[in-house]
């Protein structure tokens, strides 16, 4: 090395960055002086680099610091550097040194807000982004389509579908043309909100506009039809892949797999998954979660299982695919499978998350297995998970199916001493207990609390607290909680007002019930009719 020229010993450092061998590249700047060569700025950056391409941002960061010691790092230092801590998803940092470069001898270029547009995308910091995007223009620097391309992707992963078409729209404005990345990203918003007609109108647009369309264009398509009743557009779009001549992929056929999932169609699943050794495919854990998934809507609880093994014969699987067949299990109400299932994981060696426990835990309810259902809660908590509200909301409905009002309270209390968000269905649940328990006290005390807690009462919570004032022959108490509903402007249903006409029955109050009788025949028909039904 002593007998090359700094010229040479640049490029020597950046062939190391190419090569990903970023520590081999840090070895080389450290040899400086002893080949007889005094570092500057054009060594540091082209080291800076390799660290940056080996996404070793700290790395970047410290040489950064290294350089500004001896010498005055310019545009092109700080420039990778921003890079480098955006590729890692640093997206703050990427901002400070933004702020920091600002503040110096350097001024911003292109470049440089390309990359911190690029580094809060990454992090998924979509305001910054847009925020950036905003003050190039009035910096008036000229926004080239690598710009635009981050921006739309940052509002990709916000999931802000309304933002990204915006921009897109924007690029005829500043003389641009949307080219394929452009427009994928927008195309991939579209699928994470499940825009799927705006979807297509723009897989439409590229084919005007003469843009290729490739399988990141289809895939995203594909995923904006996942939503229900849209599955025939998917395999409207695979089809059309495939007339393309493109090749799919595993996302591809997930994606397919996922829309006709939400049908319940499971028999287009499997027929889609016997398709992919065709393409030289295999199915993931995504793949085959989806097609468990599609078992769900008709209970067919033995084919999940036919898919799960499937996935086993060809992967490890993760608890994406065990949890699918769980909520397979709870949909159909078959607790005692379900609570089977959960002791598999350990002998897949996997761990159960907290999805995993309220899964079983709905399926314990269905059946108000409250018992089976409190002990699993108990475990989810020895193990460490975090119970959350959907967790507490499951156990206190089979606690009020069971009628244990005094458990339901404690929990309710728990709840609140751990910070767990109680929601409308929380109290409901709590209310609808104390009702079967026949306690009237503590169902009107839980209703008046929700207020404390900024929650509104709706039409079951209301209706469980005039049924429990009903039964404990609290007949005022009943119909003062019947005006509460109505001056809350809702519309009470046939059980609230056969239970408020109880209490006028256990009153004795024929006038209040004729009354009460004459107010359902004179505006509420559809409660008439809805008793009728039933």
């Amino acid at each position: 090395m002593a007998s090359q020229s700094p010229g040479e010993y640049c490029k020597a450092i950046a062939t190391c960055g190419r090569r990903a061998q970023w520590q081999h590249a840090l070895a080389l700047l450290s040899q400086l002086e002893s080949c007889q060569l005094l570092p500057n700025v054009a060594f540091f950056n082209v080291a800076i680099s390799a660290c940056e391409k080996g996404r070793q941002w700290q790395q970047a960061l410290r040489l950064l610091r290294e350089l500004e010691s001896s010498f005055r790092p310019d545009e092109i230092s700080y420039n990778t550097a921003i890079s480098a801590c955006g590729r890692a998803g640093q997206w703050q940092q990427a901002l400070l040194l933004l702020q920091e470069l600002e503040s110096g001898a350097c001024r911003a270029d292109v470049i440089t807000y390309n990359s911190a547009i690029s580094a809060c995308e990454k992090g998924r910091a979509w305001p910054w982004a847009l925020e950036l995007f905003s003050e190039m223009g009035s910096r008036e620097l000229r926004r080239s389509i690598v710009t635009f391309s981050a921006a739309i992707s940052a509002c990709e992963k916000g999931d802000r579908w309304a933002e990204a078409l915006h921009l897109l729209s924007q690029l005829d404005l500043e003389g641009l043309h949307a080219n394929s990345v452009a427009y994928n990203a927008a195309l991939s918003a579209l699928g994470r909100g499940m825009e799927w007609q705006r979807a297509l109108n723009l897989l439409t647009q590229m084919d005007a506009s003469l843009v290729r369309t490739d399988v990141i264009s289809f895939n995203a398509a594909i995923s904006a039809c996942e939503g229900p009743g849209r599955w025939q557009a998917a395999l409207d779009l695979l089809q059309e892949l495939l007339l393309r001549q493109l090749h799919p992929t595993v996302v591809t056929y997930s994606a397919a797999i996922s829309a006709v999932a939400k049908a319940g169609l499971w028999q287009l699943a499997q027929r889609l998954l016997s398709e992919l050794p065709s393409h030289q495919l295999t199915g993931n854990e995504v793949t085959y979660a989806a097609a468990i998934s599609a078992c769900q809507l008709e209970g067919e609880w033995q084919q999940a299982l036919v898919f799960l093994m499937e996935l086993c014969r060809q992967h490890r699987p993760d608890p994406t695919a065990y949890n699918a067949v769980l909520s397979v299990f709870a949909a159909a109400a078959l607790w005692q499978p379900a609570v089977a299932m959960l002791g598999e994981f350990d002998r897949a060696s996997l761990a159960a998350d907290i999805f995993s426990y309220s899964t079983v835990i709905s399926a314990c309810e269905k059946r108000q297995e409250w018992e089976v259902a409190l002990l699993l809660f108990k475990q989810a908590g020895e193990s460490m998970l975090q119970r959350n509200t959907i967790t507490c909301n499951s156990v206190l409905s089979a606690l009020e199916k069971g009628a244990q009002w005094q458990k339901a309270l404690l929990l309710l209390s728990s709840m609140l001493a751990d910070l767990v968000e109680a929601t409308v269905v929380t109290y409901s649940a709590a209310i609808s207990a104390c009702e079967k328990g026949r306690r009237w006290q503590e169902a009107l005390e839980l209703l008046l609390s929700m207020a404390v807690v900024h929650l509104r009462a709706n039409v079951v919570t209301y209706t469980a607290a005039i049924t429990a004032c009903s039964s404990a022959s609290r007949w005022e108490l009943a119909l003062t909680v019947l005006g509460m509903l109505q001056a809350e402007g809702l519309a009470g249903n046939f059980i609230t007002y056969d239970a408020a006409l109880y209490a006028c029955d256990v009153g004795a109050q024929w006038l209040r019930a004729l009354l009460l009788l004459a107010d359902l025949a004179g505006g509420s028909l559809p409660v008439l009719a809805e008793r009728q039904r039933a």
